[in-house]
Protein backbone atom coordinates (compact mmCIF):
# COMPACT_ATOMS: atom_id res chain seq x y z
CA UNK A 1 0.00 0.00 0.00
CA UNK A 2 1.19 3.74 -0.90
CA UNK A 3 2.54 5.04 2.69
CA UNK A 4 0.59 8.33 1.75
CA UNK A 5 -2.26 6.51 0.71
CA UNK A 6 -2.57 5.01 4.03
CA UNK A 7 -2.00 7.63 6.41
CA UNK A 8 -4.57 9.50 4.33
CA UNK A 9 -6.92 6.67 4.90
CA UNK A 10 -6.43 7.00 8.38
CA UNK A 11 -6.80 10.55 8.96
CA UNK A 12 -9.84 10.37 6.88
CA UNK A 13 -11.31 7.34 9.04
CA UNK A 14 -10.83 9.87 12.46
CA UNK A 15 -12.29 12.50 10.88
CA UNK A 16 -15.30 10.58 9.94
CA UNK A 17 -15.73 9.38 13.42
CA UNK A 18 -16.54 12.91 14.47
CA UNK A 19 -17.83 14.34 11.82
CA UNK A 20 -21.15 13.33 9.46
CA UNK A 21 -19.16 11.58 6.13
CA UNK A 22 -22.71 10.49 4.81
CA UNK A 23 -22.30 11.35 1.05
CA UNK A 24 -19.12 11.71 0.67
CA UNK A 25 -16.99 9.45 -2.24
CA UNK A 26 -14.82 7.44 -0.26
CA UNK A 27 -13.83 4.96 -2.76
CA UNK A 28 -10.65 6.04 -4.18
CA UNK A 29 -9.04 5.52 -0.87
CA UNK A 30 -7.42 1.88 0.32
CA UNK A 31 -9.17 0.04 3.21
CA UNK A 32 -7.49 -0.46 6.15
CA UNK A 33 -6.23 -3.93 7.66
CA UNK A 34 -8.40 -5.05 10.35
CA UNK A 35 -6.79 -7.27 12.40
CA UNK A 36 -9.30 -10.57 13.69
CA UNK A 37 -8.97 -13.27 16.23
CA UNK A 38 -6.55 -15.59 13.85
CA UNK A 39 -3.85 -12.81 13.80
CA UNK A 40 -3.59 -12.10 17.64
CA UNK A 41 -0.28 -13.90 18.38
CA UNK A 42 -1.07 -15.87 21.53
CA UNK A 43 2.33 -16.49 22.71
CA UNK A 44 2.59 -15.95 26.53
CA UNK A 45 6.21 -14.78 25.99
CA UNK A 46 4.67 -11.84 24.25
CA UNK A 47 2.02 -10.48 26.16
CA UNK A 48 2.23 -8.08 29.22
CA UNK A 49 4.10 -9.02 31.73
CA UNK A 50 1.67 -8.53 35.17
CA UNK A 51 3.24 -5.45 37.39
CA UNK A 52 5.45 -6.90 39.88
CA UNK A 53 5.96 -5.92 43.45
CA UNK A 54 8.47 -3.38 44.02
CA UNK A 55 9.36 -0.64 46.42
CA UNK A 56 6.07 0.95 45.43
CA UNK A 57 4.10 -2.06 45.46
CA UNK A 58 4.51 -3.74 48.46
CA UNK A 59 2.64 -5.54 50.95
CA UNK A 60 5.37 -5.03 53.94
CA UNK A 61 7.83 -2.09 53.97
CA UNK A 62 9.61 -1.20 57.03
CA UNK A 63 7.97 -3.51 59.35
CA UNK A 64 4.36 -2.27 58.81
CA UNK A 65 1.45 -3.23 56.12
CA UNK A 66 1.82 -0.69 52.97
CA UNK A 67 -0.43 -0.71 49.99
CA UNK A 68 -0.16 2.98 47.65
CA UNK A 69 -4.34 2.47 46.87
CA UNK A 70 -4.76 2.65 50.68
CA UNK A 71 -4.59 5.72 52.82
CA UNK A 72 -2.29 5.42 56.09
CA UNK A 73 -4.20 4.00 58.81
CA UNK A 74 -5.72 7.11 60.15
CA UNK A 75 -3.99 9.04 63.37
CA UNK A 76 -0.70 6.91 62.19
CA UNK A 77 -1.86 3.86 64.37
CA UNK A 78 0.20 1.21 64.66
CA UNK A 79 0.63 -0.62 67.80
CA UNK A 80 3.92 -1.23 69.69
CA UNK A 81 4.41 -5.34 70.86
CA UNK A 82 3.67 -5.16 74.43
CA UNK A 83 6.31 -7.75 74.22
CA UNK A 84 8.97 -5.24 73.22
CA UNK A 85 8.28 -2.61 76.32
CA UNK A 86 8.83 -5.49 78.66
CA UNK A 87 12.15 -6.64 77.35
CA UNK A 88 12.98 -2.15 77.46
CA UNK A 89 11.84 -1.86 81.05
CA UNK A 90 13.61 -5.23 82.00
CA UNK A 91 16.76 -3.64 80.80
CA UNK A 92 16.93 -0.07 82.15
CA UNK A 93 16.16 -1.43 85.44
CA UNK A 94 19.08 -3.68 85.22
CA UNK A 95 21.03 -1.06 84.01
CA UNK A 96 20.03 1.36 87.00
CA UNK A 97 18.15 3.80 85.01
CA UNK A 98 14.89 4.76 87.21
CA UNK A 99 11.97 6.66 85.96
CA UNK A 100 9.19 8.53 87.93
CA UNK A 101 6.78 7.44 89.09
CA UNK A 102 3.71 9.46 87.29
CA UNK A 103 4.16 8.68 82.86
CA UNK A 104 2.65 10.13 80.42
CA UNK A 105 1.73 8.15 77.17
CA UNK A 106 0.42 11.05 74.68
CA UNK A 107 -0.23 8.97 71.68
CA UNK A 108 -1.27 5.97 73.55
CA UNK A 109 -4.02 3.97 70.67
CA UNK A 110 -5.21 1.13 72.23
CA UNK A 111 -2.59 1.19 75.25
CA UNK A 112 -0.19 -1.43 74.21
CA UNK A 113 2.29 0.79 76.11
CA UNK A 114 0.31 2.17 78.68
CA UNK A 115 -1.09 -1.21 80.00
CA UNK A 116 2.91 -2.19 80.24
CA UNK A 117 3.85 0.41 82.15
CA UNK A 118 0.93 -0.42 84.67
CA UNK A 119 2.01 -3.97 84.98
CA UNK A 120 5.45 -2.26 86.14
CA UNK A 121 3.68 -0.58 88.86
CA UNK A 122 3.96 3.15 87.34
CA UNK A 123 0.93 5.46 86.82
CA UNK A 124 0.13 5.78 83.69
CA UNK A 125 -1.70 9.12 81.78
CA UNK A 126 -3.08 8.14 78.45
CA UNK A 127 -4.05 10.03 76.45
CA UNK A 128 -4.39 10.07 72.27
CA UNK A 129 -5.85 12.84 69.57
CA UNK A 130 -7.97 9.87 67.90
CA UNK A 131 -10.29 7.92 69.92
CA UNK A 132 -9.66 4.27 69.69
CA UNK A 133 -10.91 3.19 72.94
CA UNK A 134 -8.40 4.06 75.44
CA UNK A 135 -7.10 6.68 77.37
CA UNK A 136 -8.13 10.36 77.10
CA UNK A 137 -9.06 11.49 73.36
CA UNK A 138 -9.25 14.33 71.67
CA UNK A 139 -5.59 15.39 73.40
CA UNK A 140 -3.93 17.43 70.45
CA UNK A 141 0.27 16.27 72.36
CA UNK A 142 1.64 18.96 69.82
CA UNK A 143 -0.81 21.87 71.54
CA UNK A 144 -0.15 20.99 74.97
CA UNK A 145 1.75 23.37 77.41
CA UNK A 146 1.69 20.88 80.47
CA UNK A 147 5.08 20.39 82.00
CA UNK A 148 5.61 16.77 82.73
CA UNK A 149 8.28 14.17 84.60
CA UNK A 150 8.25 11.56 82.09
CA UNK A 151 7.00 11.29 78.34
CA UNK A 152 7.00 7.06 77.50
CA UNK A 153 5.56 6.69 74.13
CA UNK A 154 5.86 5.32 70.25
CA UNK A 155 5.12 8.65 68.29
CA UNK A 156 3.08 8.97 64.70
CA UNK A 157 5.54 8.26 62.28
CA UNK A 158 4.87 11.70 60.44
CA UNK A 159 4.83 13.53 63.14
CA UNK A 160 8.13 11.77 65.64
CA UNK A 161 10.27 15.04 65.04
CA UNK A 162 7.43 17.36 65.97
CA UNK A 163 7.44 15.03 68.93
CA UNK A 164 10.62 14.93 69.93
CA UNK A 165 11.00 18.76 69.92
CA UNK A 166 7.63 19.18 71.47
CA UNK A 167 8.64 16.20 74.35
CA UNK A 168 11.61 18.30 75.27
CA UNK A 169 10.06 21.39 75.58
CA UNK A 170 7.54 20.23 78.20
CA UNK A 171 9.91 18.00 80.40
CA UNK A 172 10.85 19.58 83.64
CA UNK A 173 14.60 19.82 84.65
CA UNK A 174 15.92 16.74 84.87
CA UNK A 175 12.80 15.20 83.19
CA UNK A 176 13.01 11.77 80.63
CA UNK A 177 11.31 11.47 77.17
CA UNK A 178 11.42 8.10 75.78
CA UNK A 179 10.18 7.72 72.31
CA UNK A 180 10.05 4.45 70.45
CA UNK A 181 11.71 4.93 67.08
CA UNK A 182 13.05 3.62 63.90
CA UNK A 183 17.03 2.98 64.59
CA UNK A 184 17.64 5.71 61.40
CA UNK A 185 15.82 8.37 62.79
CA UNK A 186 19.45 8.51 63.40
CA UNK A 187 20.07 10.10 60.24
CA UNK A 188 18.72 12.78 58.53
CA UNK A 189 19.66 16.47 57.90
CA UNK A 190 16.80 17.97 59.80
CA UNK A 191 16.65 15.24 62.96
CA UNK A 192 20.73 15.44 62.57
CA UNK A 193 20.55 19.13 63.82
CA UNK A 194 18.09 18.17 66.39
CA UNK A 195 20.18 15.99 67.93
CA UNK A 196 22.99 18.22 67.99
CA UNK A 197 21.35 20.27 70.16
CA UNK A 198 19.21 17.54 72.27
CA UNK A 199 20.87 14.63 72.07
CA UNK A 200 19.71 11.55 73.84
CA UNK A 201 21.47 10.06 76.96
CA UNK A 202 20.53 6.43 76.22
CA UNK A 203 20.35 4.94 72.69
CA UNK A 204 18.69 1.20 73.47
CA UNK A 205 18.78 -1.01 70.23
CA UNK A 206 16.93 -3.95 69.97
CA UNK A 207 18.90 -6.84 68.91
CA UNK A 208 15.95 -8.70 67.40
CA UNK A 209 14.01 -6.52 64.45
CA UNK A 210 10.65 -5.29 65.78
CA UNK A 211 7.51 -5.25 64.75
CA UNK A 212 4.62 -2.70 64.75
CA UNK A 213 1.13 -3.83 64.09
CA UNK A 214 -1.71 -1.99 62.01
CA UNK A 215 -4.81 -1.77 64.15
CA UNK A 216 -3.00 -3.37 66.70
CA UNK A 217 -3.67 -7.09 65.01
CA UNK A 218 0.04 -8.40 65.83
CA UNK A 219 -1.51 -11.67 64.32
CA UNK A 220 -1.25 -10.75 60.43
CA UNK A 221 2.50 -10.08 61.25
CA UNK A 222 3.67 -13.20 62.18
CA UNK A 223 6.34 -14.28 60.55
CA UNK A 224 6.38 -10.91 58.24
CA UNK A 225 9.66 -8.40 57.87
CA UNK A 226 10.52 -6.86 60.79
CA UNK A 227 12.69 -4.00 60.92
CA UNK A 228 15.43 -1.90 63.72
CA UNK A 229 13.98 -0.32 66.34
CA UNK A 230 15.40 1.41 69.09
CA UNK A 231 14.58 3.40 72.25
CA UNK A 232 15.47 7.04 72.70
CA UNK A 233 16.05 8.43 76.26
CA UNK A 234 16.29 12.40 76.64
CA UNK A 235 17.10 13.91 79.62
CA UNK A 236 16.27 17.29 80.14
CA UNK A 237 19.50 19.74 80.20
CA UNK A 238 21.79 16.65 79.05
CA UNK A 239 24.87 17.70 77.07
CA UNK A 240 27.50 15.22 75.81
CA UNK A 241 28.04 11.61 74.48
CA UNK A 242 25.38 9.60 73.81
CA UNK A 243 25.42 6.35 75.19
CA UNK A 244 24.49 3.19 73.31
CA UNK A 245 23.46 -0.39 74.12
CA UNK A 246 21.71 -3.46 73.35
CA UNK A 247 18.76 -5.10 74.18
CA UNK A 248 19.40 -9.19 73.75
Amino acid sequence: MNLKKYFLSVFVGIFCTSNNCIGMDLSGLPELPIKTAEHVNTNSSKLPKPIKENKYFAPIRNGVKSNVHDKRQLGDFYATNPHTVELFLNKIKDDGIILPETIYEPACGQGHISKELEKHGYNVISSNLYDYGYGNSGKNFLESTQKVDCFFTNPPFKLALKFMEKSIKNLNSGGKSIMYLKLNYLSGKKRGQFFKLNPPKYVYIHSSRQVCARNGDFSQYKDKKMIDYAWFIWEKDFQGDTIVRWIP
